[in-house]
Order: structure tokens, then sequence, then C-alpha cells
């Protein structure tokens, strides 16, 4: 648009350093991928232009499971503000409520020898979740595509706006014979799945070009859950701690990208690097000389 019209993102107080939407939009979220910034101008700043556009997607999203969870004071940092690592261990028994709903409970996959496998998700943070909030989780996976099972959680707080997002990308292996399911088991038809979403967050992470020194680490036994390896949640904690603790206090997470390349037994020893990248930290764990996860924090 003319200079006059342009909208002056540089200085809007909600493109302060630091704020989730900045980060949002540097990561490129689904939201602005298929418009344009210039937009922000029928509503004044970047933020207002998001919310809108978040809601205009949430009343389109037709959740299959939804339910409603409190933040407890152990779901909460030094701040109160809930920890990311906490969100995730929400949004994955959200989905494991809405499996056992439908009869994919423990029992049914110990009987047909499978297993779901979580293979890389993102988290995007718009407003951080505090003490004593009530959220509504809203999750709906989607048919199988190339063996990749895409499942998305909207959650909203009270008014009913955006808190966060979460992208997860699943596959369904044999747990004899460790090998992807590359289509899905007549087993597994136990309702109609739903068609495929459109809608998706991008998993890219940015790499750093110089990585600090690796710490060793262990899988210790409350970071593993009842697959005796380290949590995919609890990994949240895990990259967090390894940051410096000025960055934490300094503001909250607003994205974290992660891809699970290879699991952590309990007990087990790997190590984590650390090195910055534009928008956060990016984060290497090895085990046995093979990368076991990588991240991307923003901040």
């Amino acid at each position: 648009p003319p200079p006059a019209q342009r909208p002056v993102l540089s200085s809007s107080p909600c493109m302060a350093e630091g704020d989730p939407f900045k980060a949002a939009l540097k990561a490129g979220s689904f939201v602005l991928r298929k418009t344009t910034i210039a937009r922000c101008a029928e509503f004044g700043s970047l933020r207002d232009f998001i919310m809108e556009e978040k809601r205009a997607k949430m009343d389109k999203f037709k959740p299959e499971f939804t339910c409603q969870r409190t933040v407890l004071q152990e779901h909460c940092d030094f701040a109160d503000r809930m920890r990311p690592a906490a969100l995730l261990h929400a949004v994955q028994q959200v989905g494991t409520d809405h499996c056992n709903s439908i009869g994919m409970t423990p029992a049914f996959y110990k009987e047909h020898r499978m297993a779901f496998l979580l293979a890389k998700q993102v988290l995007e943070i718009y407003r951080t979740p505090t003490l004593g909030e009530t959220l509504t989780y809203m999750t709906r996976p989607e048919t199988p595509r190339r063996a990749i099972y895409k499942r998305l959680h909207r959650i909203e707080d009270e008014a009913g706006l955006p808190v966060a997002e979460v992208d997860s990308r699943w596959v369904l292996v044999d747990v004899e014979t460790r090998r992807i399911l590359r289509h899905m088991p007549k087993e597994m038809n136990l309702c109609a799945w739903p068609e495929p979403i459109d809608e998706e967050l991008s998993l890219t992470i940015a790499k750093a070009a110089e990585m600090e020194a690796p710490v060793e680490q262990v899988a210790r036994y409350s970071l593993c859950d009842q697959n005796g390896h380290l949590n995919n949640a609890s990994w949240l904690d895990v990259l967090c701690d390894a940051l410096p603790l000025e960055q934490i206090q300094a503001a909250p997470l607003c994205r974290a990208a992660i891809n699970y390349h290879w699991e952590v037994p309990m007990g087990h020893e790997f190590t984590l690097s650390r090195g910055r990248v534009e928008r956060g930290w990016y984060l290497n764990g090895q085990r046995d000389g093979r990368c076991c996860i990588e991240a991307e924090l923003d901040f």
C-alpha cells in the first residue's frame, strides 16, 4: 500500500522484543502465511490482526474431542506461568483421552502389538496461561497420509480467545518388529477417521552455526513414562533446563519445534548441546553417537 496506509509495525507495542506474536510472525505461523501483512491496518495492530485471524480459524475448526482443565500449581513455574512442558503434557493426555473414548485403549494397542510414536511436533503459544485459569482443549486427528498421522490441538481461554496450538505428527509401529506400519491396519477402523486437515504449523527448525560444548544428561525416573523412556512432553522441560536461566526469566517461551529421532530409555545417558539462532536457541541431543532429538526454542 502507499506509505500513508502502510502499518508501522516497529512502533506497535505488541512488536516489543520477546512478544510471542512477533515470534509467531517470524516463525511463519500458518495464520500469516496465506495473508498479507497490509491487512494489519484494518485492525490497528499486529496483535489484533492475528487474534482476528485465529478466531476465524477456530470457528472453522471442528474438534473431534473437547475438554476443560484448570491450570494448577504443579503446572506452573516461578512466575505462576504454565510451563510449556505442562501444556504439552495436558495436550498429550487430551489426545489419549480421545483415543480411549473410541476404544483405542492401552489394552487395544497391546492386543494388536501396535504403538504410536511421536516423530515431531510444534507448539505455538500466543499467550502464556497462568495459575487458576480454566482452559478448553480441542483436538482433531486426520486420516493418515503416507504413514503419517497428524493431530492438531487448539487451546482457548475462558473468553474463547486462542492461547496456544500444537501440531503433532505420529507414526504407527509394530512393537515386535519396530517397523512403521505404512498402511492403516483394519483394527484401527473403530470409527470414521476425519478428513485431512488443510491447516498446519511450521515444523521448521533453524540450526545454529556454532554450538557450545555438550553437557552430560541422564533419562531419570521422574522424566520417563510407562514405555520406559524419556517422555515426549518431559523433553521440553529438559530442553528448557538446558538454556541460560536469564533467558527463561526474561521472557516466556512462544514456540517450540521438536524432532524426536531416537528414544532414550530410562537410566541411559545422553548429551545435550545448544547454540544461538535468530529467534532463540537450537538444541541437539546425542545418544551413543547418534542424534536422538533436535529442537528450536523461540522467545
